[in-house]
């Protein structure tokens, strides 16, 4: 397992993963762009593009026509949009490498963005938009980066709002594409069967893009309020999806192979401790996971579960004390090593096929702008000690408020309900008599029956004393008020102090991931491969989109 990168003269780079044994070649391009390269007036714009590339060219006019290429070859062809990078790829006989580049090349050169496709492609993404927020399970992802970011572009849905895609236009499109889709953010990855004189294929096809500087994306504020926050977002369902965690740290921080660890501890697995204590000893949730989700300069680590609507407070009281535990407690010798194993054995499961080899250095590369070396990730894993975890534990959960009823709990709530009761839920959530009205929620979905708009409604609720007692009242008022409809809770604690947070993979349709469990020491404890060995494969929330 090995990866060589090269340059042509304009910036573009080439990474390859040669797989001798292969029999098949997967091409991709990632580029350094994504959602949060949006504004606010532009929100989903970069899922919108991803979708309008694959809808025609010049000299394949209709999304037919490109896809009757793919087939002939008897290839597989996607893409996906994170917040951070989009990436195109097709995987396909070694023998069919030259047409599956001039596919990709061609599509991402000489899209048309043809009107009428423009508006045809808006109601599939309406629509996926509607699958999206009635998974409440996949939904529950953007509730919580909202609330950790809040109205910036990683607080906000990768999706985007109905009614910035309804407004999208060719020149919306072209506005985006000429300011981030430029040499030197686009990297070409090709793994498997590389086959030869690719450097000069490659070259041929985009050596004469011409070089320009596109600047960077606005730095995400995280803010210094110390209080821990929660948000509820209500839909009738028959089961509850909940969140906590705490801020964690950058994709490139030093302690991320302990944090790592730290993660698998948590959530990785059918015998990590979140899936023992929630599940098995208490019956608490069908689905339970622990994972760290890392960007360039923010990051959280956090567990999900899907639990009875009637014992959320217990579901969050156990979690909450899992937490707890493990910055508090060492960790057993024995517990180390499995979850170094359990990492080093996820990680090298992803690069064993092409696709997965090739998407894993891509990502380091384009986000971090670093060829990945498996070896020496693998060598940082076994350095890591019970004493470094443990620190790592103490530095994320204890200083971000978990372990400090003093410093209180502070809830956000996005309530959310059918037509007419939603004045009644705020009225529920009235808990103190010194709330006060903040901004609308900008991000906070809401489908009321009436004419199918978004509304936005979160303000957030000072509350004093232990936060495990507050957040009990609060949902026991919150059910004897509001019935009982599933509430989609997300809790996090916010750091004490101003830091630097640096905090992932391509979704099915609309959130799930591709390529991830040995995501590690890219987003942590590899996402994908923790939550289908716990809960069996599935849609999860996740910042990425695919077609």
């Amino acid at each position: 397992m090995s990866y060589h990168l090269e340059r042509l003269d304009n910036g573009v780079r080439i990474l390859t993963a040669p797989i001798e044994s292969a029999q098949s070649v997967t091409c991709a391009i990632m580029l350094a762009a994504g959602s949060r390269y949006e504004t606010p007036e532009t929100n989903g714009i970069a899922h919108f593009a991803e979708h309008m590339f694959f809808k025609g060219t010049e000299k394949r006019p209709t999304a037919r026509d490109i896809s009757m290429e793919i087939d002939a070859i008897g290839g597989e062809f996607n893409a996906f949009t994170g917040k951070e990078y989009t990436g195109y790829y097709v995987k396909c006989a070694a023998e069919s490498r030259d047409v599956a580049l001039d596919v990709l090349v061609d599509m991402l050169r000489n899209s048309t963005f043809a009107e009428g496709e423009i508006e045809r492609e808006k109601g599939v993404i309406i629509e996926e938009m509607n699958m999206y927020f009635d998974t409440p399970r996949d939904f529950i992802g953007g509730v919580y980066e909202e609330l950790l970011y809040g109205d910036q572009p990683l607080g906000w849905d990768i999706i985007g709002r109905k009614e910035t895609v309804r407004g999208a236009k060719h020149e919306t499109f072209r506005s985006y594409l000429d300011a981030w889709y430029k040499p030197n953010r686009m990297v070409v990855g090709i793994g498997g069967n590389l086959g030869d004189d690719l450097h000069d294929r490659i070259a041929a096809l985009l050596g004469d893009l011409p070089e320009a500087q596109t600047g960077e994306p606005t730095s995400i504020d995280v803010g210094t309020n110390g209080t821990p926050r929660v948000k509820l977002h209500t839909k009738q369902s028959d089961q509850a999806h909940i969140c906590l965690g705490v801020h964690s740290y950058p994709l490139d921080h030093p302690d991320r192979y302990p944090l790592q660890i730290l993660a698998t501890i948590l959530g990785g697995g059918m015998s990590s401790r979140l899936f023992t204590e929630v599940r098995e000893r208490r019956g608490l949730a069908y689905y339970v996971f622990g994972i760290n989700h890392s960007y360039t300069d923010a990051g959280s680590l956090f567990a999900q579960a899907g639990v009875d609507i009637n014992r959320i407070d217990d579901a969050v009281s156990t979690v909450a004390t899992e937490l707890r535990k493990v910055a508090d407690e060492p960790i057993p010798a024995a517990e180390l090593e499995k979850a170094r194993s359990f990492a080093k054995g996820r990680f090298v499961l992803q690069l064993e096929s092409p696709q997965g080899l090739i998407m894993f250095g891509l990502r380091r590369e384009v986000l971090e702008g670093a060829t990945p070396n498996p070896e020496e990730i693998l060598a940082e894993l076994d350095k890591v000690t019970a004493d470094d975890v443990q620190r790592v534990a103490r530095d994320l959960i204890e200083s971000n408020g978990l372990n400090r009823p003093r410093e209180g709990l502070a809830v956000g709530t996005g309530a959310r309900r059918a037509r007419g009761l939603r004045r009644r839920q705020e009225r529920a959530l009235d808990v103190d008599d010194d709330l006060h009205e903040r901004d609308l929620d900008q991000r906070q979905h809401e489908h009321n029956g009436n004419d199918g708009t978004e509304g936005r409604h979160a303000r957030p609720l000072p509350l004093s004393a232990d936060p495990r007692h507050q957040l009990h009242a609060e949902l026991c008022r919150l059910r004897r008020r509001g019935g009982q409809e599933a509430r989609l809770l997300r809790v996090h604690a916010r750091p004490t102090e101003q830091r630097r947070l640096d905090a992932r993979l391509p979704g099915d349709r609309p959130t799930a991931r591709p390529d991830p469990a040995a995501d590690e020491a890219l987003h942590g404890a590899g996402r994908q491969g923790l939550r289908e060995q716990a809960l069996g494969p599935s849609r999860v929330s996740d910042p990425l989109l695919r077609v």
